[in-house]
C-alpha cells in the first residue's frame, strides 16, 4: 500500500480485509451505532447527576424533580449538542475538538489516580 493511499482513502483497510471488505464496513457501523447508543443512554444521566450535585450552577435547570425520575431536560440538551455537528454535515471539522476533550479528561483521571 502506497503512502498517498494511506493518507487519502479512509476506508484502504477493506482492500485487504478478508474475508471481503463488507466485514470492515459492518463492523464500522455496528461500532458506531453502539457508541451513539452508550453515548445518548449515559451522557443524560451524567449531566442530570452533575446539576444534582450543584457542581455547576448553571445547570441547576437540568437537575430531575425527583431522584427516580428520568432527566428528560438533559435528554433533551444532550441530544441538542450530539444534533449540531451532524446537522452542520461535516463530522471530521469537530473530530479534532472531541479528541482534546477525550484527552483532557483521561489526563484528568490518570493524575487523580496518581494523586490518590
Amino acid at each position: 500500500l502506497s503512502r498517498e493511499a494511506l493518507l487519502n482513502d479512509k476506508l484502504i483497510v477493506t482492500a485487504v480485509a478478508w474475508p471481503a471488505g463488507i466485514v470492515v464496513r459492518l463492523g464500522i457501523v455496528m461500532s458506531s451505532v453502539g457508541a451513539a447508543l452508550q453515548c445518548m443512554a449515559g451522557a443524560p444521566r451524567l449531566l442530570a447527576a452533575i446539576a444534582a450535585d450543584d457542581c455547576i450552577g448553571f445547570l441547576k435547570c437540568l437537575k430531575p424533580a425527583t431522584d427516580s425520575a428520568n432527566p428528560t431536560r438533559a435528554i433533551a440538551v444532550t441530544w441538542i449538542v450530539a444534533s449540531i455537528p451532524c446537522l452542520l454535515g461535516n463530522l471530521d471539522a469537530i473530530t479534532p475538538l472531541v479528541t482534546l476533550f477525550f484527552l483532557a479528561m483521561y489526563a484528568g483521571i490518570n493524575l487523580s489516580c496518581f494523586l490518590l
